[in-house]
């Protein structure tokens, strides 16, 4: 029997609490360009990976605190051609994908 997976708390009753003046007030545009034109992963975060399979449209995400995990779970999803994967950490954002265009049909 696997063990079970450790918990991870969040923190959503702290900001739940906390008064309205905590929070900064921005614009739309600043808004945009912080959350929408960027990401933040937190500290306790290595890289996230969502995988879609092409042929059921079906998005799975996986949350990774090393980075041997990530590379292990990239593997195995290489095996299969249908699927288009996109590894974030902190710095970049990455996509793989199988090109058909490589094959040789001869």
């Amino acid at each position: 029997m696997k063990p079970k997976k450790p918990y991870l708390p969040n923190n959503w009753q702290r900001y739940k609490d906390a008064p309205e003046e905590v929070f900064k007030s921005l614009s739309f545009e600043e808004f945009h360009d912080w959350r929408i034109c960027s990401w933040d992963i937190p500290d306790s975060v290595c890289a996230i990976v969502r995988v879609q399979n092409k042929d059921t449209m079906k998005v799975k995400e996986y949350v990774y605190r090393t980075m041997n995990g990530v590379e292990k779970r990239v593997h195995k999803l290489m095996e299969d051609p249908a699927n288009e994967i996109t590894i974030c950490d902190s710095d970049e954002i990455h996509l793989i994908r199988h090109d058909d265009s490589l094959l040789d049909n001869d």
